[in-house]
């Protein structure tokens, strides 16, 4: 198995021989390109690997195949970030974030609001464009994190590439909650209905069986667009990665959602004003998270 460094600076796998084989042919990756054993910390270029030596210079790469997901081993690649990934500073996330967030002030948060409006502005937003619009964003948050040049068209980067496992990606966590929230909802409806101490006890304890089911799915799929949209991942193999990267550490990446989300009640004091003005500092906390967890340093 072997991890791939890309141009972008991102690392990508484990993936076996045949998968860096076939990224070779297609052109997205070059004998050039760093890459190390799964097993060993040793970055060396492809042409130093027996496996790909022999390989030929591909074929410039045709725009199109850069829009399609690359194939992993999701199991594999959870694992070896879990094993690299230190515990998870919250505190260090929310400061993090709170200074990227100052450095730009007003076009991050321009670009966010502006973002965030358009979402809500289709029709059926929830279903189809909150997937792309969140994976616009996290796409300029994290190239900007990274020093990398971003503008507002950047936001829209998932109308051009990625767009089908983002959409399906949504509906997905849309039909996990739904699926999950429709026997909870009937149990509820029909402890109310009984109008008894045990019916009051069934609807209290269905009530509070479904905010549990709806707060890990939100906690543990919280980096599945990101990880579409930031190391070309399928939507499948997102969700597998996100579950388990942050299903490894759960308890702090639920601490950093709760403090995030008192943060954001604080703008509460400005009339309301305060909260649009502190949804950026959340974001960026999360992506700072999505830094530690699923780029860390070796």
């Amino acid at each position: 198995m072997f991890i791939i460094l890309g141009s972008d600076g991102v690392e990508y796998g484990p993936v076996d021989a045949a998968t860096v084989k076939a990224w070779l042919n297609e052109g997205r990756a070059v004998l050039q390109t760093k890459a190390r054993r799964a097993d060993s910390p040793e970055w060396q270029t492809l042409a130093a690997f027996p496996e790909f030596a022999e390989n030929e210079a591909p074929p410039p790469l045709p725009e199109s195949a850069r829009k399609t997901p690359v194939t992993i081993d999701a199991e594999a690649y959870a694992a070896d970030l879990i094993a690299r990934a230190k515990p998870l500073d919250v505190i260090g996330c929310i400061s993090r974030g709170w200074a990227f967030y100052k450095s730009d002030f007003g076009p991050i948060l321009g670009v966010t609001l502006l973002t965030l409006l358009l979402m809500n502005a289709v029709p059926f937003g929830a279903l189809i464009a909150t997937g792309l619009g969140m994976a616009g964003i996290y796409y300029y948050y994290l190239g900007k994190m990274r020093g990398q040049q971003r503008q507002l068209s950047d936001v829209f980067v998932g109308f051009s590439r990625m767009t089908a496992p983002l959409i399906v990606g949504n509906l997905a966590i849309f039909g996990i909650v739904l699926a999950c929230m429709l026997p909870i909802y009937v149990f509820v409806v029909i402890g109310a209905v009984l109008q008894s101490p045990v019916g009051l006890v069934m609807a209290v304890v269905g009530g509070l069986a479904g905010m549990a089911v709806v707060l890990y799915i939100s906690v543990v799929l919280n980096f599945v667009f990101p990880l579409i949209i930031d190391k070309n991942l399928d939507w499948r193999d997102a969700m597998k990665v996100s579950r388990r990267v942050i299903g490894a550490q759960f308890w702090r990446f639920l601490l950093l959602m709760v403090l995030a989300g008192l943060i954001s009640c604080l703008g509460l004091l400005l009339f309301l004003v305060g909260v649009y003005l502190l949804v950026p500092l959340t974001i960026a906390s999360y992506a700072q998270a999505y830094e530690d967890l699923c780029n860390p340093k070796d």
